[in-house]
């Protein structure tokens, strides 16, 4: 376990010196996607877009104010999104990382969250492809997940995969 705890840190190191130049570069020119985005399926009912917008400001003012949203409201918010932009537009797999999130580190569950976290980034690294900034964030928070699982060589293998992508910019 040492040497694997040893790997980790060595990836994170790694991954920190070339994330700031990944953050340089995309602060110069915004990522493109790899895919034109899908259409709405269709529009948000009235009744949907107040809701939804009530969900994020919940979730916008628990952030701010380092409080816990209940994964139920972002559940909601999830399934609104999936009916109308579908299972796979980037602000389906934002919203998945953001439940994902609640359920690991709110509900202290990173079983239940790290294949959520895998969904996103697959979703994310197909639309807005691997080097976007929200799409590494979510790498990174899958990692720790898995890292905190114990499965060390499956969050080795997604650090690996974002130092890669960092160091080929």
């Amino acid at each position: 376990m040492g040497g694997a705890r040893q790997t980790m840190v060595a990836l994170a190191t790694a991954l920190a010196l070339a994330s700031s130049s990944l953050v340089n570069v995309q602060a110069q020119a915004p990522a493109a996607a790899t895919q034109e985005l899908p259409p709405d399926i269709r529009p948000l009912t009235p009744a949907e877009k107040v809701r939804l917008e009530a969900i994020h400001l919940a979730w916008s003012d628990a952030f701010v104010r380092g409080q816990t949203v209940p994964p139920a409201l972002l559940r909601e918010a999830l399934e609104i999104e999936t009916a109308t932009k579908g299972a796979n537009h980037p602000d389906t797999g934002r919203t998945i990382s953001i439940l994902a999130s609640a359920i690991n580190h709110n509900l202290g569950n990173p079983a239940e969250a790290a294949p959520l976290y895998a969904r996103a980034v697959s979703i994310l690294v197909a639309r807005l492809g691997i080097a976007a900034p929200d799409t590494y964030h979510v790498m990174s928070s899958w990692a720790l997940a898995l890292e905190s699982l114990g499965q060390l060589p499956e969050a080795e293998a997604v650090y690996r995969r974002m130092l890669a992508s960092a160091e080929a910019i």
